[in-house]
């Protein structure tokens, strides 16, 4: 690949990324996270998404009705089958020094145990971020923040989000990130100690990460032949 050809790959992600980002007007993913316990809590993704404005119900908890505690729920109505739900929520505890809470979901037909969780502490807020797709759709639902342990103790929330993306807004936000975030070119070149270019050079890369595929931009290789996983060599 040549600085041209190299630069011009790299303007095309840059006006392609633009380009998606000009064209589509629903929700872009928040990758915002916290892992440290704050004095308060911060502002609601989405501005809440379609918690905004709600304010959570106190239903008892149905793990030990012995000991009759309560814990924080969301109602939640007409949720629809293979939308994909994204939640987070602050969190803060009293009763012990440290709990895991676990956000689970309960409608009609289905309970999802464990959606999201987060280590709380006591007397500071922790951010629980989390998200399910139902298999089928709710008319009515119960979105609940419990101690994992059933422990007594008092759980407070603050700052929730649910922010639903449909299948075809999750996967342009996947491609969007693609080509903003993930790609890059590369221009690679081979010299000698004084700077000279070395011609005809032959390159060995190594890729050492999973998660970060190595593609190369090499329009000559579409009409390369490999022939090592032939069953018989040369034979098409």
């Amino acid at each position: 690949m040549n600085h041209n050809s190299a630069l011009l790959v790299f303007l095309l992600l840059i006006i392609n990324g633009v380009s998606l980002a000009t064209s589509y007007d629903g929700p872009l993913y928040d990758f915002t996270a916290y892992i440290e316990c704050k004095e308060q809590p911060e502002d609601p993704l989405y501005n809440g998404g379609i918690l905004k404005h709600e304010a959570p119900e106190n239903l008892i908890s149905i793990a030990d009705s012995s000991t009759g505690f309560y814990s924080p729920a969301f109602v939640l109505h007409n949720l629809t089958q293979g939308t994909i739900y994204c939640f987070s929520v602050w969190v803060k505890i009293q009763g012990a020094h440290s709990a895991l809470i676990q956000a689970s979901l309960k409608t009609e037909d289905a309970t999802y145990s464990c959606i999201g969780t987060v280590l709380a502490k006591h007397g500071c807020w922790s951010f629980l971020k989390g998200g399910f797709v139902l298999d089928s759709p709710a008319k009515l639902s119960f979105l609940l923040f419990q101690n994992s342990d059933d422990r007594d103790i008092d759980i407070a929330i603050d700052s929730a989000s649910l922010q639903p993306f449909t299948d075809q807004e999750w996967r342009f936000n996947q491609q969007y990130i693609i080509n903003t975030e993930r790609k890059r070119a590369v221009t690679i070149h081979v010299a000698e100690g004084n700077g000279v270019r070395l011609q005809g050079a032959s390159i060995a890369i190594e890729q050492v990460s999973k998660d970060f595929p190595v593609w190369i931009r090499n329009f000559k290789n579409n009409s390369w032949k490999f022939t090592l996983s032939e069953m018989v060599r040369g034979a098409i």
